[in-house]
């Protein structure tokens, strides 16, 4: 999509040969959605995260950015959610639902290190991570499954492989060739104005679309702690 603006903002070809600035590109895309975000053009996408609860841990930290990590907390790769909607344990290839509480009516259960199959789950969203916490906690080896909500960032775009929706692909790059020849000039292709404010209207008429996008989580121990690749 990069190297597809560069060309739209009507860079010398080679220039674009030799190289683009991905880092100028992706603080202009932050800019972007910055901008969409003020306009109140928001796109959801649906998130999916399956997980192997192998380390008898009652607390789940799901993001790159936190605090020191205590022995029973585990560490997950990168934020996906926004918010959580549901939970569940795997047992024999069957999901069953566990029940949320709220922080306040968690945090009132009086012996939270018991082992066993989840009953109650509580989450809380931070800006860069969010902490999921279990009662009982999983049994060593359980697969969890958290579903939610997270919507179109930056963070989801550099950070996650989540794929661009298509409604939005077209728009992105010609804003981000809109913002690459205000800011390094350039000498757009013909109609580029026309077509940009073209796949503007329709991003604005499919904004309430959902994407929906799973994320896999395989554990891999290291030591007390965990941290998580993806597929």
């Amino acid at each position: 999509m990069i190297l597809d603006a560069y060309q739209l903002a009507g860079k010398p070809q080679q220039q674009v040969l030799e190289g683009v600035d991905v880092r100028l590109a992706e603080r202009l895309i932050n800019e972007v959605l910055a901008q969409w975000s003020s306009a109140n053009i928001t796109i959801f996408f649906n998130a999916t995260i399956v997980f192997d609860a192998g380390t008898n841990s009652d607390t789940y930290i799901i993001g790159s950015s936190y605090s020191a990590l205590e022995d029973n907390e585990v560490l997950v790769n990168k934020n996906p959610f926004n918010t959580i909607r549901s939970a569940f344990f795997r047992l024999s290839n069957l999901d069953y639902p566990i029940k949320y509480l709220e922080p306040k009516q968690f945090d009132g259960i009086p012996l939270k290190r018991i082992g066993g199959y989840p009953q109650y789950y509580t989450y809380e969203v931070q800006q860069d991570y969010t902490i999921v916490r279990f009662y009982p906690f999983p049994q060593y080896g359980m697969v969890m499954k958290l579903k939610g909500k997270q919507k179109l960032s930056d963070v989801t775009l550099f950070e996650t492989n989540v794929p661009i929706p298509k409604y939005a692909f077209l728009p992105l790059k010609y804003c981000l060739a809109n913002e690459l020849i205000n800011s390094t000039g350039g000498n757009p292709q013909p109609n580029f104005y026309n077509d940009l404010n073209k796949h503007m209207a329709r991003l604005m008429r499919s904004n309430k679309q959902d994407v929906t996008y799973e994320y896999n989580l395989p554990f891999k121990p290291v030591g007390k702690r965990v941290s998580v690749g993806r597929r």
